[in-house]
């Protein structure tokens, strides 16, 4: 029909109208990439980022934040056991580590379980003796940085009681120490009082700590 049909000069005209708005929201947005090794923090500066200044709060299901708690204690425990084993191949066999036979068996059957189901308030207190032992304490405190272990791992043992009761409800530092493990590049755009801020962040095993580094826009 030529009545819907739109003078050049009007559709040439919005056209310019579209890519001129397009070229000035650019303007006003900074990307800043996030580079560092794991557990280096780069999540953690994300989480706060986002709950400061994203679109909408960064609210997580409390029910998903317990089980992430609980499934980060337990990957924490399978590395610090595997240390132990690898410095003391000898201890688990000792009657030193025979009060604590269940719970090692416990941590053995993680490694070969798909889900990690929540850690009960008994299960907790005998995890706690566990890591009171002195091979264990000798390997977290000075062997740490020989394997790897979640940056929120002080946290979790500090909390383990609280987080493994069965009344236990997430606050917000709670969520914000939860981790789920972060691969390839993805972006979050935040959005602070004057300007867009978006972030790239990426796994980089050269950067010694987390870095800011501002993004050329082009």
């Amino acid at each position: 029909n030529s009545d819907d049909t739109q003078p050049v000069g009007t559709v040439e005209h919005q056209i310019d109208e579209e890519q001129r708005r397009s070229e000035e929201a650019k303007r006003q947005k900074a990307r800043i990439l996030v580079l560092g090794p794991g557990e280096s923090g780069k999540s953690t500066i994300i989480s706060q980022l986002r709950d400061t200044f994203g679109k909408t709060p960064h609210v997580k299901n409390p029910a998903d934040v317990v089980q992430l708690l609980h499934e980060n204690i337990t990957d924490c425990l399978m590395s610090i056991s595997s240390a132990v084993e690898r410095q003391y191949p000898t201890w688990h066999l000792s009657q030193e580590a025979e009060p604590h036979r269940e719970t090692l068996v416990w941590i053995q059957l993680l490694r070969s379980s798909p889900k990690k189901s929540l850690i009960s308030s008994a299960r907790c207190a005998t995890i706690q003796k566990l890591l009171g032992t002195q091979v264990y304490r000798d390997s977290i405190q000075r062997q740490q940085h020989k394997f790897w272990l979640l940056c929120n791992w002080s946290y979790y043992h500090t909390h383990m009681t609280r987080i493994c009761h069965p009344d236990f409800y997430p606050n917000r530092q709670d969520m914000l120490r939860s981790r789920i493990r972060t691969t390839g590049v993805q972006e979050i755009e935040l959005h602070p009082t004057r300007r867009t801020v978006s972030v790239d962040y990426k796994q980089h095993g050269t950067v010694p700590s987390t870095s800011m580094i501002p993004m050329p826009l082009s």
